[in-house]
């Protein structure tokens, strides 16, 4: 529950606590609504993504180890 909800719940507002049970319910369906696309993303997990960034290049010579300080 989020805050709105509880908050109505406790003050017994009906209108309140309508519109938080409304909100959930649309979070829901949001969610639900995503369960087949996640599905299929794991379904191809290992596949390479189609605008994946190339790797960085390595460096030419290996850089200088810092100096101790004082």
């Amino acid at each position: 529950m989020n805050r709105t909800s509880v908050d109505s719940s406790l003050a017994k507002d009906v209108r309140a606590m309508n519109v938080a049970a409304q909100e959930l319910a649309d979070l829901n369906a949001a969610h639900q609504d995503l369960a087949e696309v996640i599905a299929k993303y794991k379904a191809n997990v290992g596949t390479e993504p189609v605008d994946a960034a190339p790797a960085a290049p390595e460096p030419t010579k290996p850089r200088r180890a810092r100096k101790p300080t004082k």
